[in-house]
């Protein structure tokens, strides 16, 4: 027989990506609903740091939710009618979430115990280490890829002709030799970044029109993704430090 008084489960510090790409799992009974993240380990309660990204306003019909992204990714924090949650918070705000992971139609969203507004910018520097730290014990399960077949070694002839290419591979390689090696592209967005901030964080489009590296969009969702950037609100990013 199950357990009628549980005991309160630990609120896991987790990024929103591990939620997103993770397994939501219900259980029967007294047994809290979870979701299986990437690395194995199973949160019932998240811990979660991000910057409100999306918030209605408080004549609007659909007041009970706001959106936060921590660099990994966005979720839903879905308060129904505990709208206190939500006062005193503005976009740009950076909060700490606690609450419970919930899956509706395929979209996971998280119902909320806690939601506090996070005054001092360190915490997020000190949750950065501390998620490093998690991934470092708890590194995640990737899928293994089937190793393809070895190709049959080349007939004698065939290698002739393989080591003319290295041969005329290293010869451009020699012409290369003391040319200026290029920037990093991702430095130089995180740079221009820092350059248009100021305070209210830097244009998307201005970025992508002024930049100077290819690619630009995908290197700024890279970033994004690895947590070195974040919106602080919709079109404007800001650089983690």
């Amino acid at each position: 027989m199950a357990d009628e008084n549980p005991k309160r489960q630990v609120a896991v510090k987790v990024r929103i990506k591990d939620i997103l790409d993770g397994r939501y799992v219900k259980e029967e009974g007294w047994e809290p609903n979870y979701v299986e993240l990437p690395d194995g380990r199973k949160c019932s309660r998240a811990n979660i740091i991000g910057v409100i990204i999306e918030k209605p306003e408080a004549t609007e019909v659909n007041y009970d939710h706001l959106t936060i992204d921590d660099g990994t990714g966005s979720i839903l924090i879905r308060t129904f009618d505990q709208t206190h949650f939500l006062e005193g918070k503005s976009i740009g705000d950076i909060v700490l979430v606690v609450g419970r992971p919930r899956e509706y139609l395929g979209t996971k969203y998280i119902m909320p115990e806690i939601v506090r507004k996070i005054e001092n910018r360190k915490w997020v520097e000190v949750r950065k280490l501390e998620l490093e730290e998690i991934a470092k014990k708890h590194p995640r399960k990737e899928k293994q890829e089937e190793k393809p077949e070895e190709p049959p070694e080349p007939a004698a002839e065939e290698e002739v002709v393989t080591e003319e290419v290295v041969v005329e591979d290293r010869k451009e390689e020699d012409k290369d030799i003391g040319e200026e090696l290029p920037k990093n592209p991702y430095e130089e967005i995180i740079q221009m970044i820092r350059d248009l901030d100021r305070g209210d964080g830097a244009d998307i489009e201005e970025i992508t029109a002024t930049a100077k590296v290819p690619n630009a969009d995908t290197i700024i969702e890279s970033l994004l993704r690895e947590g070195e950037i974040f919106e602080i609100r919709p079109g404007r990013l800001k650089v983690l430090e």
